[in-house]
């Protein structure tokens, strides 16, 4: 009682101020480059970890070339840490969640509390955590060009569209010499293979004398993918329809074709054309033709030198997003 009283008595800045640093040591952990600071998150979920990573290192290589004053500190992290951050620094959101969603969601199933939606014709668009969080970010880095394109199609643009900085998960170096393997190897990355639309394709390929195998437990994408000659992509519930491209833009990088479900916006992902796209009913096909004629599929994916311009404009963008990152002093 008597510590509550006391409490009162502070005023109400220094309070928010002392809330906000507890809330600082608890959550991150400060990285120093050189007289920066990066805080990082001390818990990330295991599926969006490379990403993670793959921006802190990014941040911090932009960092150290920025000077050393004026000093800046940047937060890295979700929608639902920004508004409990201190005021001074750069707070940075990574949107990690697929925002498309075309067809009526089963309400029943996602829970309502945790996402905001906006619905525009038959598509509706999904947003995760709190929207204050969104509003409070000093920008907002996201990992799929389509979810871009789709928020900015949306009625969360206002607060989006001056924030937004499309960061693609190049999680690896380009293979320049990848030849065919040797063996056409068909795989997926299915964290629940055995529930729902993605069981059922693997039980069709099965029954059509398809051999897929599904990779899980590895460190990295890059270990997984080291033996597969191509990736299937296929959505897990029919209505979550963004391009997962944490899967296959690294999947691309390692000589691994990709077979993928058509989507929305995927026409604004830089490399959509060395994907092989397909509708959901004829999937199958597709991947017995891009199986059966593999290395011809191979070379018109990744023959010549588009793929490879196409990965540097992505990386010379990466580049000067994470220069305005570390730019920004929040």
């Amino acid at each position: 009682m008597l510590i509550r009283l006391v409490a009162r008595l502070i005023p109400l800045p220094l309070r928010k101020r002392w809330r906000s640093r507890h809330y600082q040591i608890k959550q991150f952990t400060r990285t120093r480059v050189g007289r920066h600071s990066l805080y990082r998150l001390q818990r990330v979920p295991v599926h969006i970890s490379e990403y993670y990573d793959f921006i802190a290192a990014g941040v911090v290589s932009a960092l150290l070339s920025a000077g050393p004053k004026p000093r800046r500190r940047i937060y890295l992290g979700f929608s639902k840490h920004m508004s409990n951050l201190p005021a001074a620094g750069s707070k940075v959101l990574i949107q990690h969640e697929h925002t498309i969603v075309v067809g009526q969601p089963d309400f029943s199933v996602e829970k309502e509390t945790e996402f905001h939606w906006s619905k525009r014709g038959s598509k509706w668009v999904r947003l995760q955590g709190p929207l204050q969080g969104f509003t409070d970010a000093s920008w907002i880095v996201e990992y799929s060009a389509a979810n871009r394109a789709n928020l900015l199609d949306s009625d969360f643009a206002p607060f989006y569209a001056e924030k937004v900085l499309y960061i693609a998960p190049l999680l690896g170096k380009f293979r320049q010499d990848s030849l065919p393997r040797d063996v056409a190897t068909v795989n997926t990355m299915f964290g629940s293979p055995d529930k729902g639309r993605r069981a059922a394709f693997l039980e069709r390929a099965a029954e059509q004398g398809i051999k897929v195998g599904n990779l899980r437990g590895f460190p990295t994408i890059q270990q997984a993918l080291e033996s597969t000659a191509v990736l299937v992509n296929i959505r897990q519930k029919e209505y979550f329809q963004t391009l997962e491209e944490l899967r296959v833009l690294p999947a691309l990088l390692e000589g691994v074709l990709v077979v993928t479900e058509d989507s929305p916006y995927l026409d604004s992902v830089p490399y959509f054309e060395h994907v092989i796209r397909s509708s959901s009913s004829d999937i199958m096909e597709t991947l017995k033709r891009a199986a059966s004629r593999y290395e011809k599929s191979h070379n018109e994916c990744f023959g010549g030198t588009k793929f490879t311009e196409v990965l540097e404009m992505m990386a010379a963008s990466n580049t000067t997003q994470f220069k305005t990152i570390a730019q920004s002093r929040g």
